[in-house]
């Protein structure tokens, strides 16, 4: 992914490889100082990118929890189906158990593919965690950058960038 910012007449490219297999996290939410200007070229497109993968993971998250809850559900039904037509009683490989509260949720949570669906779904809300807690500490990181850096004229700023790589973004100047 590319973005071009444009500081005064003078064009920064930002060249993100989204498809990086490592990110040092702490690197990410620490302020290089040696490169103040390029935190603050790349910080918003950071900040912008984590909250994209924080919703395709929540996404995934609401996607398992609904599989899991329509499981449920089913299981549920056909369990009091069954019960309906076994004089208040459902069937658990050979035993005939009573239809309770509990007995229902006892056969549910006993059921392997409930607690695959489950696993998964804890799974996802964990991932969903990981990405929401990186946005708040790279967002606070970016109010952070907001308040050290004075403002300069567009010449300054452009003299004071690195090239380097900040943020998972490769920072170059002056290309047309």
């Amino acid at each position: 992914m590319n973005t071009v910012v444009h500081i005064g007449d003078k064009p920064v490219v930002l060249v993100s490889k989204d498809s990086e297999e490592e990110i040092d996290i702490d690197a990410l939410c620490r302020i290089d100082h040696s490169n103040l200007y390029g935190e603050i070229v790349t910080v918003s497109a950071l900040l912008n990118k984590v909250g994209i993968w924080k919703s395709e993971a929540e996404a995934l998250y609401n996607k398992s929890k609904l599989r899991c809850d329509i499981y449920e559900a089913n299981f549920r039904k056909e369990i009091r189906i069954e019960a309906n037509k076994n004089l208040g009683k459902f069937k658990i490989g050979d035993d005939l158990i009573k239809l309770t509260e509990k007995s229902v949720d006892e056969a549910i949570y006993c059921d392997e593919e409930f607690q695959r669906l489950r696993n998964d779904m804890i799974e996802n809300q964990r991932m969903l965690n990981i990405l929401d807690s990186w946005f708040w500490a790279i967002n606070d990181k970016s109010k952070k950058l907001s308040s050290i850096v004075k403002p300069v004229s567009p010449e300054e700023f452009l003299n004071e960038l690195v090239e380097a790589k900040v943020n998972t973004f490769l920072i170059k100047k002056g290309i047309k």
